[in-house]
């Protein structure tokens, strides 16, 4: 008999405080809901609560964004342009850009152009210069004199794009 008065008692001691915490439950939501919007305001991760009067989801900031381009020593001009993406495949890249290399040079002559040829390594560039390249190119033969023979690597900037 002991036992179940013991368990009666603990009972209803659990609802009455049970009953309490939903009054008072009840009564924070009914004044928050007639407050102003900027009276109430919780911020949790991914979420925001009433502060601008509903329940908005909050957008990370995002991550900023990177463009690299390549230009033409002698020129300036843009050759390459790449982007936006991430820091690290914007600084692989800028590695694979840097490793351009750009052989000027002009043909002997009055009014002549200066010429520029990319190649992927400086090798590749003074080789082209050494084995009379642009010889080859201008006529069958090979035949003619160069006043102007560079090797200069490719301008590489990298810039945040946000």
């Amino acid at each position: 008999m002991k036992n179940t008065q013991a368990i009666a008692q603990v009972l209803a001691k659990k609802g009455l405080l049970l009953t309490a915490t939903t009054a008072l439950s009840l009564a924070a939501v009914t004044t928050f809901t007639h407050a102003p919007a900027h009276a109430f305001c919780i911020e949790l991760p991914g979420l925001r609560l009433g502060c601008d009067g509903g329940t908005t989801p909050v957008t990370p900031p995002s991550a900023p964004k990177y463009s690299v381009t390549q230009k033409n020593p002698h020129t300036r001009s843009v050759v390459q342009r790449f982007g936006p993406v991430d820091k690290e495949t914007a600084t692989k890249k800028q590695q694979e850009f840097q490793r351009t290399h750009y052989a000027i040079f002009r043909y002997a002559g009055i009014g002549e152009q200066v010429h520029t040829r990319a190649f992927s390594s400086s090798y590749a560039a003074q080789n082209y210069l050494t084995s009379k390249g642009p010889c080859r190119d201008a006529n069958a033969f090979g035949i003619c004199v160069l006043d102007l023979q560079q090797v200069r690597p490719a301008i590489v900037e990298m810039t945040q794009v946000n």
